[in-house]
């Protein structure tokens, strides 16, 4: 029982988590990401959604009707032909749109406030979707 209990101390001392989050596009192979299923929209859409008090109503209900369509459209782009690089190029494009949408909606300081919440909601998906690391 003692040998059981040092093996399993042993193990878990020497195993070290390793996720490698990138910090651009320009580190995410595309040719290596996996285009997953809807679990996956419905993962990044809800890591997307900051809440129903975070706004009012009205820009909540724009917001999530953009986090919708931007989810769409890198989808559509990773499922789509053309280049790694052309797909890559063409979510950074996307990703800076919303970002505008996302800023003109909420303003800068609220916009902030809401990236700081995505990022912290999306982190744990790179572990579970390796696409996710393209909404960060």
């Amino acid at each position: 029982m003692l040998l059981a209990f040092m093996l399993i101390a042993f193990l878990t001392t020497n195993t070290q988590a390793q996720v490698n989050i990138p910090k651009s596009l320009n580190d995410v192979d595309a040719s290596k990401i996996e285009v997953p299923d809807s679990d996956f929209s419905k993962s990044i859409l809800k890591a997307l959604d900051p809440g129903k008090s975070f706004t009012s109503l009205d820009k909540y209900t724009k917001l999530l009707a953009g986090n919708k369509e931007l989810v769409g459209d890198v989808l559509g782009v990773m499922n789509g032909s053309g280049s790694e690089d052309d797909k890559l190029a063409k979510v950074d494009e996307l990703k800076g749109e919303h970002k505008d949408f996302v800023e003109q909606l909420l303003g800068e300081g609220k916009a902030s406030e809401y990236y700081r919440l995505v990022k912290k909601n999306i982190e744990p998906l790179t572990q579970k979707f390796k696409l996710a690391k393209l909404f960060l």
